[in-house]
């Protein structure tokens, strides 16, 4: 019985202090030759936060066309980074073909347009 207390006891301090578990796979959505996709982990890529990114790529050349930054994440000192992490759970083209449609985990939903120039935060 102390043993699976024991063990309780660290399980659960454990989870107290676990980071945030991976997001989602975002599949990308191509149309006329472009891929459009999320960046999830683009601090690895030299941004400085992870999330909110959205990147537009020619299917023939794999050459970035642009990237966009959606949101910024606000980080706390004294909290671990990736529990702050917002990430984005949807892409998709919306009905007239002309824009995206972007969902994040905080249930934020952004409209930018294929050229990705013009965005808009609908909160």
């Amino acid at each position: 019985m102390k043993t699976l207390l024991t063990f309780l006891i660290v399980l659960i301090s454990l989870s107290a202090h676990a980071k945030k578990l991976a997001t989602a796979i975002v599949n990308p959505i191509t149309y006329q030759g472009i891929i459009y996709q999320t960046i999830p982990w683009a601090v690895a890529n030299g941004t400085d936060q992870n999330g909110g990114f959205i990147a537009a790529v020619e299917v023939a050349s794999g050459k970035v066309i642009w990237l966009r930054q959606l949101y910024k994440t606000s980080y706390t000192s004294g909290m671990e980074r990736d529990a702050k992490d917002v990430f984005i759970e949807s892409l998709e083209l919306n009905s007239s073909k002309t824009g995206l449609i972007i969902k994040n985990e905080n249930e934020q939903i952004f409209s930018l347009s294929l050229d990705g120039q013009l965005f808009q935060a609908d909160k």
